[in-house]
C-alpha cells in the first residue's frame, strides 16, 4: 500500500517536462511562414522480464515549411504516428535488451 500512495505524488512530476514542451510549442510561425507542429505525446513501455518497468515519455514537433504542408502532413498523422509508434517500440526493446546483456 506504500507504493500506491506514493505513485500519486510522482505523477505530476513525471508530465512536468512534457506539459513544459507542449506550451512552448504554441509558438507563433516565424517571418517565413515556417513553424513547428507538435505531435501527441509518444508513451513507449519498457518491459524488464515480461512486465513493464517504466515508461518512456517522447514528444517530437515537425518543422513544417508552411500551412498548406501542415494541412497535407495532418492527412498522413494516422501513417506517421503508426510508424514512429513501430519505430520506437523496435528501438526500446532493443536497446533495453543489449542494456541487459552488459550487465550481466
Amino acid at each position: 500500500m506504500i507504493g500506491a500512495a506514493i505513485l500519486p505524488a510522482a505523477i505530476p512530476r513525471l508530465y512536468a517536462p512534457v506539459q513544459a514542451a507542449e506550451r512552448a510549442a504554441a509558438s507563433p510561425p516565424a517571418a517565413d511562414g515556417s513553424y513547428f507542429m507538435p505531435l501527441e505525446r509518444f508513451v513507449i513501455p519498457i518491459f524488464q522480464d515480461g512486465q513493464i518497468a517504466r515508461h518512456l515519455f517522447i514528444v517530437v514537433q515537425l518543422h513544417v515549411a508552411d500551412l498548406k504542408a501542415g494541412e497535407r502532413i495532418r492527412e498522413y498523422m494516422p501513417r506517421l504516428t503508426d510508424a514512429f509508434l513501430r519505430d520506437l517500440h523496435t528501438l526500446a526493446s532493443r536497446t533495453h535488451a543489449s542494456f541487459e546483456r552488459k550487465l550481466s
